[in-house]
This record gives C-alpha cells, sequence and structure tokens, in this order.
C-alpha cells in the first residue's frame, strides 16, 4: 500500500501589516524628532591659579525668578547686554555669574548669551 505524502500549500506572504508597521514608525519618527537647531555657547576651561591676574572682576547675580543684579544694582534682562557694554568698554573684564540654588537653566543661559553680546569671553560660572 503507497502512502502519498500531503502536500503542503505554500501560502503567500500578506505585505499589508508590514506596510502599516513601516507607516507607524515613520509617523513615530516624525513626531518625535524637532528641526531646531541648537546654538552653542563657546565655553573654555580656566587655567589653575589664573584668577583675576589684570582683570576686573564683575558680579551679575541671578535670583530664582530670573532678575538680574549687576554690580549691586538690579538690572532687567532687557538691558543687560547694554550695561555690560558700557561696563566692560575697553577694558578686560572678568564675568562671574552668580544664580541662585532654584534659579532656571534658561535664566543662566540668557545671561552667558548677554555676556558674548557685549564681547566679554572671561565668564565664569559660579556654584
Amino acid at each position: 500500500m503507497r502512502v502519498e505524502a500531503e502536500r503542503r500549500r505554500i501560502r503567500r506572504l500578506s505585505l499589508t501589516p508590514l506596510i502599516d508597521v513601516v507607516f507607524l514608525l515613520l509617523l513615530f519618527f516624525m513626531l518625535s524628532s524637532t528641526f531646531e537647531r541648537y546654538r552653542s555657547l563657546e565655553m573654555d576651561g580656566g587655567a589653575a591659579g589664573s584668577a583675576a591676574a589684570g582683570h576686573d572682576v564683575l558680579l551679575l547675580r541671578i535670583a530664582e525668578d530670573g532678575g538680574f543684579d549687576l554690580a549691586g544694582g538690579p538690572v532687567g534682562a532687557d538691558e543687560l547686554v547694554e550695561r555690560l557694554v558700557a561696563i566692560a568698554a575697553g577694558q578686560a573684564v572678568r564675568l562671574a555669574v552668580l544664580p541662585r540654588t532654584e534659579t532656571a537653566l534658561d535664566h543662566v543661559v540668557r545671561a552667558l548669551e548677554a555676556a558674548r553680546r557685549a564681547g566679554i569671553r572671561n565668564v565664569v560660572v559660579v556654584k
């Protein structure tokens, strides 16, 4: 007696679920990515013992609410650049930025940007 093996039918692979997965991945990556350009701030590491030799030290305090105090007097965020330019005009000035403990990083970055726009290259963020 001869027993024939049952022929297996080859089923075609459906590509519909694969296309759905590809579109879901595409949608995910499009929604989760940002196309905003981030700017960088140039910062130099200080050398040991290079404190304030030949430089006037200017203190900029930053409050928790984002208020600035430059050289003992309050300064608005919009007039910070002008005040820094007026104080550091033609002098080698070292700016020490002193944020309070609860100060948001955005306020510190705003102060560093103002120092860069004012032409002050020697900036130190103090804890």
